[in-house]
């Protein structure tokens, strides 16, 4: 998947400096393409619901808005939220090397097997390095690839005790 042995490695170096404690740790994956009034509805009821949200910004420049336009616009529209963490999800999640089928948009199996690698790396090597318990998905009802991805968390990350929470608006 990469060149660099220490990659992954790096990134979790990273996530672990800004890894806050709590019994319930959640966290969303969103790419903010805009950012909408939808994602500010998940992320409130996330932070509700935990005591740290780690939030991933899909961080490919390969949206409509520029990544750090995006990265913007998700910091202002979570500055009210003090147990909130913004993340870039730089190369471990929802990328082109994990999931290159979810910018194609494209339905086929291979969306399942892009959606399993990117969930299993999120669960093996994310998830404990911040300790996360919880991860909240909104709901796309007109995205094939997104209903993958939501249908492949719901599969698997209760395997690694992380229970999946979808919005409910």
């Amino acid at each position: 998947m990469e060149n660099n042995p220490k990659g992954i490695e790096t990134y979790l170096e990273e996530l672990r400096r800004r890894r806050r404690d709590g019994d319930r740790i959640g966290a969303i994956v969103m790419n903010c393409n805009p950012f909408t009034l939808g994602h500010q509805y998940l992320i409130e009821q996330a932070a509700r619901n935990s005591d740290v949200v780690h939030i991933f910004l899909v961080w490919e420049n390969r949206s409509i808005f520029p990544n750090e336009v995006r990265l913007r616009l998700l910091r202002e529209g979570t500055s009210h939220l003090d147990n909130v963490v913004i993340h870039k999800g730089k190369d471990y999640i929802i990328s082109n090397s994990t999931f290159p089928s979810y910018f194609l948009k494209e339905k086929s199996t291979v969306v399942k097997s892009h959606a399993m690698l990117d969930v299993k790396i999120f669960a093996e090597y994310i998830v404990p390095t911040l300790g996360i318990n919880q991860r909240f998905v909104g709901e796309e009802p007109t995205d094939y690839v997104t209903n993958e991805y939501n249908k492949t968390m719901l599969e698997t990350l209760p395997k690694y005790n992380v229970e999946v929470k979808k919005s409910k608006g």
